[in-house]
């Protein structure tokens, strides 16, 4: 939430877990997971799509929600949001400085797979992503790199 600086998730399951150990008492080591399913299932192939249809440069991020269409499109099979996997240390150095570090690794699921319309379906430009016949525009078989995290913060108060 923009508002309160803190995370939530319309319309899904989430589970997740966290282990902290105290390596010393300035020394915090931690790891956690998170699983995520999708609870609805009213978005069709090819739901999101590149803001600008008609001029995309390489570089334009998923934006258009492609819901008002009078084409009847199947509703995404797979609710599978995917999944992540943190680890991370809090240091108190010194009075008033602090070191914490975060690294995060997620793999998104196959929910994905058939929401995005994909720039390798030759298609994926056309009204609806051409249609049954190419997948509204999606390629559901195919492999989505994970997203890798990492952040670093020294902290002095004074």
């Amino acid at each position: 939430n923009a508002d309160t600086g803190n995370g939530y998730a319309d319309d899904a399951s989430i589970f997740a877990a966290r282990l902290d150990y105290a390596i010393a008492a300035n020394l915090n080591a931690y790891g956690s997971f998170f699983w995520a399913d999708r609870v609805g299932n009213a978005y069709g192939w090819g739901f999101l799509a590149p803001k600008d249809r008609t001029n995309v440069p390489s570089a334009t991020v998923f934006g258009l929600y492609r819901g008002t269409s009078t084409v009847r499109v199947p509703t995404i099979p797979d609710n599978n949001l995917g999944w992540e996997i943190d680890a991370g240390f809090d240091w108190k150095l010194l009075e008033g400085l602090n070191v914490n570090f975060t690294a995060a690794y997620w793999q998104p699921g196959q929910w994905f797979n058939y929401a995005c319309i994909d720039k390798a379906n030759p298609t994926w430009l056309a009204a609806q992503g051409g249609g049954a016949a190419n997948n509204w525009g999606t390629i559901p078989d195919r492999s989505i790199d994970p997203i890798l995290g990492f952040e670093l913060m020294l902290v002095g108060e004074f």
